[in-house]
């Protein structure tokens, strides 16, 4: 459900017109909506355009445009919009000729659905396993833009292109030329082969930031009813620019490329870089979402280099606005609808409540581990020590199963952690401690499915009782301080720091487990009789409880050390992590294994 909320909320700037407006501006469909609802506005007082300057609904922002922007033109004249300053008269959408161009540029509109699809490939289980998620799939779109970048050094315009006039004998046969120039994104052209066609282009051209657009029909000359330009100068420069395109040596109908290099070895170069790249991506042992977003935008940026009507767009103008021009190119504007998309991801995660958080889970965790394997161990030496066989084992059975699932998610939480502490302050300490605690108690989940198997195979038949009775004092004695010690380590390692109090309580706890291990094996000698198969489960289950019991002590011990100076501080480094990353993606024996083979060339075919 939180999900559903925020792809819903940040859904709305694209569906609801005032959001629209406000996080866009009067662009697209908010300058048709409002021109629409200006005379409703007479009569109803709720409307959207209400307060809207009517002379304001002829304006529209350009692609870059954003906040407060002034139309400085004369009457009469075509807009020019200027970004509004202190320096001038006071600002207000219902004064003529000003009007909002919202907080983002409109190159931010069309990509704007990426932040809730990047939401919902993000969110996972918790939020560290999503914080890591956004990391891949932001990593992912990164080397998808490293590579267009890479591209854009061979082939600085990529594929972008016109086609070469249809002349004839000097006559543009049958043939109409739409030109238009816009503001930051420069020549546009478009050959269409019937009026009506080039008509709708010529309409279509108007999106804000236009200086100069035309019509020229087959027989070469400007259409009069078919052109504007902002300036007589402008004017010139569309019909000169007209003129180098009919003079320019080609065969009609052909692609000019901008870039002698693409036209030359471009396609076969793009090919290739598109197969590679996709190949490496597949090969490789990335995660899921780096793949999935690294190769998607691969694929759709590629397609758009390659495009003659698109290639890569340059600002050519001399009033570029600032910082903001470096946004006019898609790769930037994915990138950060991208990083806004894992902000709201990670945010998902968090509101209404924290109960995804790893981080505060980890002490239930350690808790919960202590108690279940601690609790099993005296369950089972209570059973043994029983008189018959009986149904509790197949209890026993399942108690011992569920530790390992219970451990799988106390290892997640404890990975996921880093992803949202990246181990700085205490956190690095308890992180590793717990990670220690978590390895200690997996060699004990293996010790215990032995205990397990003792469990279910015993008949209480033959010495049983007389050999058990012969070590009960011992084992249960044993058992209990064990349990004590496991107690005191993991209240140690959960706050992250083993004073010197607690290095104390262990050592002497240490003591007494040596002790009561002693005791025990000096028993089992006496009872035992060697090796037998009427008493092989019992002794294996003894032996089990020593093997636990050092287990214990030695990981105890290994506490203990820590208080010593350069063994208090243990934190997984960001550059270290990053480091292992790149390691793990590109494992030279992993990715030569034949199944992944197999599985990389069958998708990349």
């Amino acid at each position: 459900l939180s999900v559903g909320f925020w792809v819903m909320v940040l859904g709305l700037p694209l569906y609801h017109l005032r959001f629209y407006y406000t996080l866009f501006g009067q662009r697209g469909s908010v300058t048709h909506k409002v021109a629409e609802e200006f005379n409703e506005s007479r009569h109803s007082g709720k409307t959207f355009a209400k307060g809207v300057q009517m002379d304001n609904l002829l304006l529209a922002c350009a692609s870059l445009d954003v906040g407060k922007m002034r139309n400085t033109a004369p009457d009469g004249h075509y807009p020019k919009l200027e970004s509004w300053n202190g320096n001038m008269t006071e600002w207000n959408k219902s004064k003529k000729g000003d009007i909002w161009c919202g907080y983002f540029p409109g190159s931010f509109l069309l990509n704007w659905p990426n932040v809730a699809q990047f939401i919902i490939f993000s969110v996972y289980k918790n939020t560290g396993t999503t914080i890591n998620a956004a990391f891949e799939g932001m990593m992912g779109t990164a080397l998808a833009g490293l590579n267009v970048e890479f591209m854009i050094k061979l082939f600085p315009h990529g594929a972008a292109g016109r086609t070469c006039l249809y002349i004839v004998d000097g006559v543009q046969e049958n043939h109409w030329e739409v030109l238009w120039y816009v503001r930051k994104r420069g020549w546009h052209q478009k050959h269409c082969t019937y009026k009506g066609e080039a008509i709708r282009f010529y309409n279509d051209a108007d999106k804000g930031g236009l200086q100069a657009r035309g019509v020229f029909g087959p027989d070469g000359k400007l259409d009069p009813h078919l052109t504007w330009s902002r300036t007589d100068d402008w004017n010139q420069k569309l019909n000169a620019r007209y003129q180098d395109l009919r003079s320019e040596a080609c065969e009609p109908g052909t692609i000019v490329y901008k870039d002698p290099n693409y036209a030359a070895y471009g396609e076969i170069a793009c090919l290739v870089d598109v197969a590679l790249v996709l190949l490496l991506f597949l090969i490789s042992k990335s995660s899921r979402n780096t793949k999935m977003f690294g190769m998607s935008w691969h694929v759709s940026w590629m397609m758009s280099f390659m495009n003659p009507s698109v290639g890569v767009l340059h600002n050519d103008d001399g009033d570029v606005m600032g910082w903001l021009s470096f946004l006019s190119t898609d790769v930037v504007v994915v990138v950060f609808t991208t990083l806004i998309g894992a902000v709201f991801a990670i945010v998902a995660t968090l509101i209404p409540r924290m109960g995804l958080l790893n981080t505060s889970k980890l002490q239930d965790d350690s808790v919960a581990v202590t108690h279940s394997i601690t609790t099993v161990w005296s369950e089972c030496t209570r059973y043994f020590l029983g008189g018959k066989r009986s149904a509790r084992r197949f209890q026993l059975e399942k108690q011992i199963n569920s530790i390992e699932g219970l451990s799988a998610d106390v290892r997640d939480h404890v990975d996921g952690a880093w992803w949202e502490t990246f181990d700085f302050g205490s956190w690095g300490n308890r992180r590793y401690l717990l990670q220690l605690f978590d390895a200690n108690a997996a060699e004990i989940r293996n010790i215990l499915q032995v205990v397990k198997k003792c469990v279910l195979s015993e008949t209480f038949k033959g010495d049983h009782i007389r050999f058990m009775e012969s070590v009960q004092s011992q084992v249960h004695e044993l058992v209990a301080v064990t349990a004590a010690l496991m107690w005191l380590c993991m209240q140690a390692a959960s706050d992250g720091v083993v004073d010197a109090r607690e290095a104390e309580q262990i050592a002497a706890q240490v003591e007494v487990v040596v002790e009561k291990e002693a005791a025990l094996l000096t028993a089992f000698k006496a009872a035992s009789p060697g090796i037998s198969d009427d008493l092989s489960d019992e002794q294996i289950f003894i032996f089990a409880v020593g093997v636990w019991s050092r287990k214990v002590r030695d990981f105890a011990l290994k506490m203990t050390s820590m208080i010593k100076p350069g063994t208090s501080k243990f934190r997984m480094k960001c550059i270290l992590s990053a480091v292992t990353s790149v390691r793990d993606t590109w494992p030279p024996s992993a990715m030569i294994k034949i199944e992944h083979v197999k599985y990389a060339v069958r998708n990349w075919l």
